[in-house]
């Protein structure tokens, strides 16, 4: 799963709340079996994020020095590793990777407050230095509020999540650092929650971006409830194209008023990708108490355009913890675990 970097304190105290049942209606539901890609042994260690483009995979798999390995699909074997780990102005810690235009990747590095851009055949061709690169330490905030991470939404402006007076997030124009406030929390949560710090919200719908490849919308989907939104930004305004809000966290507070999680709360998107046409969230609808192994892995994937709309559900026959979709060829990609040797697998499976 990509993580969050907010430590999720698995406790049996909290709120009394219960998750409420999915009221959901696909209007397609279709069953889809994993074909696994043979590699070397090797080739795989301990991969979370997981890019597809064109015939290559992108895999956060940091081994000897390097945050991700490069395959290509079509020779089934590894051809680089790249992006070295450190503390250089190049360099990364430990960073989550998302899909931008073209051969472009965005690498977010929330330990060093980093977030570049770079480009693909740059990358294949051995050259490191990011197309882009910020550094958000500076980014303007109040005394009592909580910048988490920074990612891009198109050349001049980026998006950050954090715990503002306004809201989760907060668009930055990265030339003069204008701010627009984006968006509060679901309506019925912040009637029922009002009390709450907005830092024990965030903490409590904490989640992960995506931005729609044509750079008109982005996603933004929850880890630990049923809920996403998705948001246009245009021309310094920014507004609400469609929310789903199914359940709530089950959460109790720490000291330093941090959600903290009960072993019953149900995990529900582990991991997304996106299309210019499509949305596509991997779902896990488990807790610790349903599994107390792979309960962040998922057996379903949940599609919706772009206005919010159920289009499709797949059912799949493993389990998986992240998720690429290569439209052109009509396979979704996946990482499992064999459930033999135990060992990670990459395969696809065909729609």
């Amino acid at each position: 799963m990509k993580t969050c970097c907010l430590l999720l304190l698995l406790l049996i105290l909290g709120c009394r709340r219960k998750i409420n049942d999915l009221n959901l209606n696909f209007p397609d539901v279709q069953k889809i079996i994993f074909h696994k890609v043979k590699l070397s042994d090797d080739d795989l260690l301990k991969p979370y994020d997981l890019l597809i483009v064109d015939s290559l995979t992108i895999l956060r798999d940091p081994f000897n020095g390097k945050l991700l390995s490069i395959i290509d699909i079509n020779r089934e074997r590894l051809t680089n590793r790249v992006i070295s780990i450190g503390r250089g102005p190049n360099e990364v810690i430990g960073a989550n990777i998302f899909k931008m235009r073209g051969k472009q990747l965005q690498v977010v590095d929330v330990s060093v407050r980093k977030t570049q851009i770079h480009n693909l055949d740059s990358l294949l061709e051995g050259i490191e230095t990011p197309a882009k690169s910020i550094i958000y330490d500076k980014f303007p905030i109040e005394k009592d509020e909580f910048l988490l991470s920074v990612q891009f939404l198109n050349e001049d402006n980026v998006i950050a999540i954090g715990a503002f007076a306004d809201g989760r997030f907060r668009v930055y124009n990265i030339k003069s650092l204008k701010s627009y406030p984006v968006s509060e929390f679901p309506e019925d949560y912040s009637r029922e929650h009002s009390i709450e710090s907005n830092f024990t919200k965030l903490t409590a719908f904490q989640g992960l971006i995506q931005g729609k490849p044509d750079n008109t919308k982005f996603l933004y989907y929850s880890h630990m409830c049923y809920n996403f939104e998705i948001l246009e930004f245009q021309v310094g305004r920014l507004t609400k194209v469609s929310e789903k809000s199914l359940n709530f966290p089950l959460y109790g507070r720490s000291s330093d008023g941090s959600a903290v999680f009960k072993r019953e709360n149900k995990l529900s998107f582990a991991y997304s990708d996106v299309t210019n046409d499509f949305i596509y969230l991997l779902y896990i609808g488990r807790s610790l108490v349903d599994h107390s192994e792979n309960y962040t892995y998922g057996n379903e994937i949940h599609v919706f355009d772009w206005d919010g709309n159920e289009k499709i559900k797949y059912l799949l026959n493993r389990d998986v913890k992240a998720i690429s979709v290569d439209a052109r060829n009509n396979k979704i990609y996946g990482l499992s675990i064999n459930p033999e040797s135990l060992t990670p697998e990459l395969g696809y499976f065909e729609y």
